[in-house]
């Protein structure tokens, strides 16, 4: 009898306090998913929009430089070397800050390099498929434009280039064209606010057919065009990536490039008809969760165990009236 009606009081008392902990719980986690993938979110749009404002830049740039006059007169009526590197690098030093480049050609309408600022190796722009690309781009569209990304054969570095068509009264004069690193892309995407201790950025370009890694990862620092998404890619991993690349956005719980479960939104990225991928470990987006069902169940069992303390006493009481 006594025990029957201790486990009815222990009832009576815990499985109120047990449906609220269930609803509680589960509330508590949607908020938090919800918030977390909202801060993704925003943390992905504002990086595809620095990205995109640096490449806008790139091209506004070389478009202003093509325009200078100082620029036509260098490819019609070239003064000696020493001067025209002189006159063309004034002209360029008005850019140093906002367009960190590496290298400064013009090339005549042949595709012949006529000046670079630099020892150059490009004999003209056939050389290098990425400068060819972009020369080739700008004379035909009459327009700023940005080659592909690739590790140039002279210099092994990864670079891509930028390049606008130098106009005149006749015609194309030639094009001014500049040599980009990945330096600045990598120091964009290597920034991790907001993204805790795990989350990092990828930029990937279709390159040759491929998706490729255009920089280095915060858990893969050898990334940067070694790292494609292939035949043999899992479909989970490359899904992001390829409707990313298609134009479409998303954000959900994905595996990564290591096979570790993530939760990150994917974006296209225009000017390299490419993507970008935000994410960060959901062990990571989890722990707080987890230390609050932690938190929880202790609370519960220190709860039911008070309340079976009562609920003994009171048990005890009902069934043992005192004595006259």
């Amino acid at each position: 009898m006594r025990v029957r009606l201790t486990l009815s009081l222990l009832a009576i008392a815990l499985v109120p306090l047990l449906i609220l902990g269930i609803v509680g719980d589960r509330e508590v986690t949607r908020r938090l998913q919800t918030e977390t993938q909202t801060r993704l979110v925003e943390v992905a749009t504002s990086r595809v929009r620095e990205l995109e404002t640096y490449f806008r830049t790139l091209q506004t740039a070389v478009g202003a430089i093509a325009q200078s006059p100082t620029v036509a007169a260098l490819l019609t009526a070239p003064p000696d070397a020493t001067t025209a590197r002189r006159r063309f690098q004034g002209l360029l030093s008005v850019y140093t800050e906002s367009v960190p480049y590496q290298d400064a050609l013009l090339l005549a309408p042949t595709g012949a390099v006529q000046l670079a600022l630099r020892p150059n190796p490009y004999p003209n722009a056939a050389a290098n498929p990425q400068l060819q690309e972009a020369f080739a781009q700008a004379t035909t569209l009459l327009e700023a434009t940005i080659s592909d990304w690739g590790r140039d054969p002279q210099t092994a570095e990864v670079s891509l280039f930028v390049s606008a068509p130098v106009l005149g009264e006749k015609g194309v004069l030639g094009a001014v064209v500049l040599r980009v690193s990945n330096r600045t892309l990598q120091r964009l995407v290597n920034q991790y606010g907001g993204l805790g201790r795990t989350g990092e950025t990828l930029v990937l370009a279709d390159l040759a057919g491929k998706p490729t890694f255009l920089a280095a990862t915060r858990h893969d620092p050898d990334a940067a065009f070694r790292t494609t998404i292939d035949a043999q890619t899992p479909p989970a991993v490359a899904r992001p990536i390829t409707e990313a690349i298609a134009g479409t956005s998303g954000v959900g719980l994905v595996p990564d490039y290591r096979g570790v479960m993530t939760l990150a939104a994917w974006r296209y990225l225009p000017s390299l008809n490419g993507a970008a991928v935000v994410k960060i470990d959901a062990a990571e987006l989890w722990a707080p969760i987890d230390q609050l069902r932690r938190l929880g169940l202790g609370f519960l069992g220190l709860t039911a165990i008070a309340v079976g303390l009562v609920a003994t006493a009171l048990a005890k009481a009902l069934t043992n009236p005192p004595s006259n």
